[in-house]
């Protein structure tokens, strides 16, 4: 375990990142809840003790998926786990296996079917993407793969609400990337109306915005709601993979920063020149002000004088 951790926070080159998206509010009542528990692959390397991380569900989210976690990239077995006296007393296997190369990004969902029984699966979605500027990229998953079983079968149509006049319904062109589609919004800082349909039958459309440099998730499962329903309803479910970047920053932060100082001096000349006069309204406010000690504070400059009698005789030297 301590060597596991050594690994992962030394910033070592061989980490992977997952995302765990958690769909059932039970795991949320109890720090006796399921835990997710990862377990390496003990085929990999015979001589070497397997690698076992247990991450606690109770302390995410529900149905938030923001926060990355950083493990070694390797092949594990997934199951949810529950302990008590430090003895297994509850497990659940799931039937997907964590496949991640160093810098791979997955995404586990953990949901329950309608039967209350908890089920999960993974979404492998590649390497973290990097749009730029004005761009940003979306990955569809699938929660439930066996019922969408062939990813090129999926159609996503996309409808810039932002451009007037321009043309809607737009093919997205998606690409597959291992069990994700991905595709690009090239006009970010505003609302897409975005469907996702299956061999032509519509599963969801929502509004969404995009913004500079991000990375966005769009998970496709039966609908929360209507969950036990005669007809399965999909949805679509939002959330964010990576923090939309600004690209700005560095023009207009200096800018900023000028802008403030230049306004600061102001300020201070403003106030050095107005000084007698704020001093003299504060006194009077105070009762304090007297004009006969400023009279005697004033005393006639010599300097002055002195100076014009100087400039004066040079006059009078240079004629």
């Amino acid at each position: 375990k301590q060597w596991y951790q050594r690994r992962v926070r030394g910033g070592r080159d061989d980490v992977a990142y997952i995302q765990i998206y958690d769909f059932v509010p039970q795991n949320k009542t109890s720090s006796n809840d399921p835990a997710l528990v990862l377990t390496e692959d003990a085929s990999l390397n015979v001589f070497k003790k397997q690698e076992k991380v247990s991450f606690d569900l109770f302390n995410y989210e529900y149905m938030g998926g923001y926060h990355k976690e950083v493990i070694n990239a390797s092949i594990y077995e997934l199951a949810l786990e529950r302990k008590e006296v430090g003895k297994v007393v509850y497990q659940h296997p799931f039937q997907s296996t964590l496949t991640l190369e160093a810098g791979d990004n997955a995404i586990i969902f953990v949901d329950e079917d309608d039967k209350d029984v908890l089920i999960g699966s993974v979404c492998h979605t590649g390497k973290t993407p990097s749009p730029g500027l004005d761009k940003a990229i979306v990955q569809v998953c699938r929660t439930d793969p066996l019922r969408f079983t062939d990813l090129n079968n999926f159609q996503i149509a996309g409808s810039n609400k932002r451009c007037k006049g321009c043309e809607t319904d737009l093919d997205m062109n998606p690409v597959i990337v291992k069990d994700s589609l991905q595709f690009e919004i090239d006009d970010t800082n505003g609302d897409w109306d975005i469907a996702i349909s299956y061999n032509g039958q519509e599963l969801c459309t929502n509004t969404y915005t995009f913004w500079d440099g991000g990375v966005y998730n769009i998970h496709v499962k039966e609908s929360e709601q209507a969950m036990g329903a005669a007809s399965v309803i999909y949805e679509c479910y939002f959330s964010t993979a990576v923090a939309p970047g600004d690209f700005w920053l560095p023009i207009w932060l200096p800018i900023l920063l000028i802008v403030i100082f230049v306004i600061l001096i102001v300020l201070i000349v403003m106030i050095n020149k107005q000084y007698p006069r704020l001093r003299e309204e504060v006194l009077k406010k105070l009762g304090k002000w007297e004009p006969e000690e400023e009279k005697k504070e004033e005393k006639p400059s010599t300097r002055l004088n002195s100076l014009d009698t100087f400039r004066g005789l040079a006059i009078t030297t240079m004629i």
